[in-house]
Order: structure tokens, then C-alpha cells, then sequence
């Protein structure tokens, strides 16, 4: 059984990349994505995945972080299938007649990343609510648009949107591992619970979660419900105002995740009317500073049952963090270069590199990334950073540098072990760099 690790999206339909005026949008369970023949699909009938039917969309230019979150994502559609076309499918906003692959069908899920990502499908960030996300906010929103599924990835810059990116690839449809609720589950619990008080909703998902960057745990899970009666707005707000001031504080009472600092609950009349509720979470601890690391799915922060919710940390370190003797280009997708076999089983089981990409050209990170997840059955998130991220690079797991303008590539040139090469346009290059930082390799 495949294990992945801690590491989000927006899909939208291929009709609707390229508007420019506001489009319709309607919220979708963020689960939606991860249900079977949406995204993952079994095309020859054996119970296997075996296509990828996503595209992804970032922006003109895409950032560092952007590059970073997009390469987390791929690697968890590379890790949830047995099969995948390359070069991953894009969608250039530039030019939105134009699929830089052919993977993805004319139905098939979009994958935004970032806000600029956009606005070619005629979407803002504050209707999937987004507006007000500040450094180190990162928040996944699923809705449809023109009748197709999206999920948007979002940040209020960049440690955000790979807290974000994480999210959706490292622990979404759970919350936070696969000991705790789903966001479908919270769903239910809520529409469970208005029932009880006499409350008819009509239906109840979970279209958003909003994260935050080196912390622990979500900030908040949105679940949008959809009343059946008019008269049952002011019921069911009157209901969940009453049951926050007098349950709020008890880590046991209903509607209470260890691992979720808020809930968010949006009513909605048949005829327009909204209104918002905000439960707060009970018991979850302050951030403990080892944040959205590199851990598999079911490590880090659990709810065990009975209502605990403290906070199991992770692991210290990531592992295959060290030198590999024999680690070159005939051995990259082998145990001994950027896979290894975690349990002497000779199944790759976990990635031993680290993606970095900086300046132009360099999206071919996220096809390596997806490659990387589909060739192991274990992935750590993230599985890229951008290169602001990476302060001491005899301190990561072995690097993979792409981009010549890269700052980890200018420190090697400055140090003399490696000399840049006068590529031409439309070349490009592939090299092993021995001790390039102590006495780890790195690949440029």
C-alpha cells in the first residue's frame, strides 16, 4: 500500500480557461477531485488507475513558489497512478487555446496555482475566499465553473501557497491524516447536527480549507450547507450562535477536531439569503514550529478517537537526508540514486531528492516531480522549494538544481566546482555535480 507525504488546486473545465469576463462559479466538495473517474481514472476497466485526466494552470510567469507548489501537486498525481502521459498537461493563460499536452480531455479537471492563474477563467480570489490571505495563509478552494470541477491553490505569498500546495497533495480528501475526518465527514457531522435541531438542509460539503504556513494543523475548514426552507436560515443561525456560547471551550462536544483551529459554517436560503457562523476549535495546541513538513500521510498531528486532540509531532528529520555513494545518472530512478527501498523489499518506497527550481525554463520540474511520484510508493512533501527557501544547502536531502540562473548553481560556479556552460537557445543540460554541497551530490 502506498504511504505519501505531507504536502493542494483548482480544476476547472477546458471551455472556461480563457474568458475574461466574471464566470458562474458554484462551490464542490474538495473531496470531488480525489472520487474515483474525476482526476484518476481506470481506462481499461481493471480496477486500476491508469490516466490522469488533470491539466495545470499557473501564471504567465510563473514565481519560484509558484514552480514549487505545482511541482508538489504533480507529484501526487504521479503518486495516484500507475500510468501518465508526459510532459504533464498545461494550460498556458497566455494563450488559452493552447495545451502545452495532450492528457488531459476537453472534460477534464484544471489545476490552478496561484492567483494570477486566474484570470484567464474569468475567476477572483475573493468569490472562492481568497481576498483577504496574508503572508503565510494558504487556502484550497474546489468549486465548478460552467459545470466542471475546479480547485484552486492559493497564498498570500509564497510559504503560503506551498502550505497550500501541501494541503491538497500531502492530506487532502483527509483534514490532516488518515486517522481523522475527511472533509466530506465534517461535512456530514454538520448537516447531522442541524437536523437534530430541526434544521432541513438540503446539502452540506466542504468546498475550502484554509492553512497556514509552519503550523500545525488548519486554520479553518469552510463547509457550506444548503438549506431546503427559507425559514430555516434564522433557525439554524440561531441554533449554532447558542451552541458557540455555551459548548465552545469543551474539546469533546460536537463539531470538534483536534486538528482544525475554526469551522466555518455558511447557510445558505433557497432564495439568497447567507449567513455565517464561526465555531472554534477546542484543544488544539499553538504551532509547534515543525510545520507542513516531509511526512507521510498519518504522521504528524492526529484525533485519536475519544476526543484527544493532541498533537502527535513528526518525525525529526526527513528521511534519505544523506550522501548516496552511488548516485549519478544511470542510477536517478533506481534505489541507489533519487529512490529508495525504505523496507528491504527492493519497492522504491520513498524519494531521496529535493526539486529546486529558479529563473526561466524551468517548469520541466513539475514533469520531473511527477515522474518521481509515479515511480515510488512513498513521496515526502514537499518534494520542491523554491530556492529563497534553501539557506544551507549541505543541510537537504540531495538537490536537483534546475535553471543555470539558480542561486545554489551560482554558489557552485563561485566555489569552482562546476562551470557554466554557453548553452544555446533551445539547449539544454543534464550534469552530475560529486560533493557539490559537503559530501552530497547534486544534480543541475
Amino acid at each position: 500500500m502506498k504511504h505519501l507525504i505531507t504536502a493542494i488546486l483548482i480544476l476547472i473545465g477546458a471551455g472556461a480557461i480563457g474568458r475574461t469576463a466574471p464566470a458562474e462559479t458554484s462551490v464542490l466538495s474538495l473531496s470531488e477531485f480525489f472520487r474515483p473517474g474525476v482526476v484518476f481514472q481506470d481506462r481499461n476497466h481493471d480496477g486500476v488507475v491508469d490516466f490522469v485526466d488533470a491539466r495545470l494552470v499557473m501564471p504567465e510567469h510563473p514565481t519560484a513558489g509558484d514552480l514549487s507548489a505545482a511541482a508538489d501537486i504533480a507529484a501526487r498525481l504521479g503518486f495516484e497512478t500507475t500510468a501518465m502521459n508526459l510532459p504533464v498537461a498545461r494550460k498556458d493563460v497566455a494563450r488559452a487555446d493552447v495545451a502545452r499536452a495532450f492528457q488531459a480531455s476537453g472534460s477534464g479537471a484544471t489545476i490552478f496555482i496561484g492567483a494570477k492563474s486566474l484570470i484567464a477563467a474569468g475567476v477572483s480570489v475573493a468569490t472562492l475566499g481568497g481576498a483577504g490571505l496574508k503572508a503565510g495563509d494558504g487556502l484550497v478552494a474546489a468549486f465548478t465553473v460552467s459545470g466542471q470541477p475546479a480547485v484552486a491553490v492559493l497564498g498570500g505569498d509564497d510559504s503560503g501557497l506551498n502550505a497550500a500546495a501541501v494541503t491538497l497533495a500531502g492530506h487532502l480528501p483527509y483534514v490532516w491524516d488518515q486517522k481523522g475526518p475527511t472533509t466530506d465527514k465534517i461535512a456530514d457531522d454538520v448537516r447531522q447536527w442541524l437536523v437534530g435541531k430541526g434544521v432541513t438542509p438540503a446539502a452540506a460539503v466542504a468546498p475550502a480549507i484554509s492553512v497556514r504556513s509552519n503550523a500545525d494543523g488548519v486554520e479553518r475548514v469552510v463547509v457550506d450547507v444548503q438549506l431546503a426552507a427559507a425559514g430555516d436560515l434564522v433557525k439554524a443561525q440561531v441554533a449554532l450562535n447558542q451552541f458557540k456560547a455555551t459548548g465552545g471551550t469543551d474539546p469533546k462536544r460536537a463539531l470538534s477536531y483536534g486538528n482544525v483551529r475554526s469551522l466555518r459554517v455558511r447557510l445558505r436560503a433557497p432564495v439568497g439569503g447567507v449567513a455565517t457562523v464561526d465555531l472554534p476549535g477546542a484543544g488544539l495546541r499553538a504551532a509547534s514550529g515543525t510545520g507542513l513538513r516531509g511526512d507521510l500521510l498519518g504522521t504528524g498531528l492526529r484525533a485519536p478517537s475519544g476526543g484527544d486532540p493532541s498533537p502527535t509531532p513528526p518525525p525529526a528529520r526527513r528521511p534519505g537526508g544523506g550522501a548516496k555513494e552511488n548516485f549519478d545518472l544511470s542510477t536517478f530512478y533506481a534505489n541507489e540514486g533519487a529512490l529508495a527501498d525504505s523496507d528491504n523489499n527492493l519497492i522504491p518506497d520513498r524519494v531521496d531528492v529535493l526539486l529546486s527550481a529558479d529563473g526561466d525554463g524551468a517548469d520541466g520540474v513539475v514533469d520531473l516531480a511527477a515522474r518521481l511520484g509515479l515511480e515510488s510508493t512513498g513521496v515526502s512533501l514537499p518534494i520542491a522549494k523554491p530556492a529563497s527557501a534553501i539557506t544551507a544547502p549541505e543541510g537537504e536531502p540531495i538537490l536537483v538544481l534546475i535553471g543555470v540562473s539558480h542561486p545554489a548553481v551560482d554558489q557552485l560556479v563561485k566555489n569552482h566546482k562546476w562551470e557554466r556552460p554557453a548553452l544555446q537557445p533551445g539547449e539544454g543540460l543534464i550534469q552530475l555535480v560529486k560533493k557539490a554541497f559537503g559530501e552530497k551530490s547534486a544534480l543541475i
